[in-house]
Parts: C-alpha cells; sequence; structure tokens
C-alpha cells in the first residue's frame, strides 16, 4: 500500500532508525582507544579491526538509511552491527543484579532493533528514496 503517509512513514522511520548508529560511530571515531578497550573487554576478536569495521557499518549503513540509497544494503550492515553487539555486548545471562537488568534491556532493544533492519530489508525505503528515484 502506497499513500504520501505511508512514504512519510518510511522516511521518518529509517531516520529514526539510523541516528542511534550514526551518532554512535561518529563518537567512537572521537573516542577510538576507549571504544577499542571496551571491546577487548568484552572479549571481540581483533578488537582493534572490529571496531573500525563497526564504525565504517554505523556510519555507512545509518547514511545509507538516511538516504534512501542501497538502503537494503545498509539496512544489513546494521542488522550484522547490532546483531554482533547482542552476542559480544549484552549477555544479560552471564551477569547478576543491575549489571544484568541493563544487558537485559539493551539485549532486547537491539533484538528490536534488528527487527526494524529486517522490515526496511523486505519492504525497502519507500518512494521518499533515492533508491526510489533511481528504479530500484
Amino acid at each position: 500500500m502506497n499513500s504520501p503517509q505511508a512514504d512519510l512513514a518510511a522516511l521518518v522511520g529509517r531516520i529514526f532508525l539510523a541516528v542511534l548508529f550514526l551518532t554512535g560511530g561518529i563518537s567512537q571515531i572521537s573516542n577510538l582507544q576507549g571504544a577499542t578497550a571496551y571491546a577487548t573487554a568484552n572479549g571481540l576478536p581483533l578488537a582493534n579491526i572490529a571496531v573500525m569495521i563497526g564504525i565504517v557499518l554505523q556510519i555507512g549503513g545509518a547514511l545509507a538509511l538516511i538516504l534512501g540509497f542501497y538502503t537494503r544494503l545498509g539496512a544489513f550492515a546494521l542488522f550484522l552491527f547490532t546483531a554482533a553487539a547482542i552476542v559480544f555486548f549484552h549477555r544479560f545471562w552471564e551477569k547478576t543484579g543491575q549489571a544484568a537488568m541493563m544487558d537485559q534491556i539493551q539485549f532486547f532493544k537491539d533484538l528490536a532493533l534488528c527487527g526494524g533492519f529486517l522490515v526496511v530489508m523486505a519492504f525497502g525505503p519507500g518512494r521518499l528514496s533515492l533508491d526510489a528515484r533511481r528504479g530500484r
């Protein structure tokens, strides 16, 4: 169902999904040492390389969603990044107390974000996108 309201909702939804990752990626660039230390402490293999890949996935995926340019690919990049965050950073079942509760909240937030990315991958960016202008 295509309507102006649905197209606007798709655009706003893409922007809302993307802003978290755009700001996160930029923040990690400004604190690369801290991001790498955090990743290392959480057992991420090859943390220095993984953090750089994560930054590219976050910023590239976010820009793709905002612009609606290679939107499905951008959603897939953010899906991969978020799924990795679930696996490496939000293992609430290994923790107790406040730490477990906070990681459980982050786990389910990231799970919901993954669902949003799958919806974008399945249904595309809508008509208010560069992909639509290119006929994709």
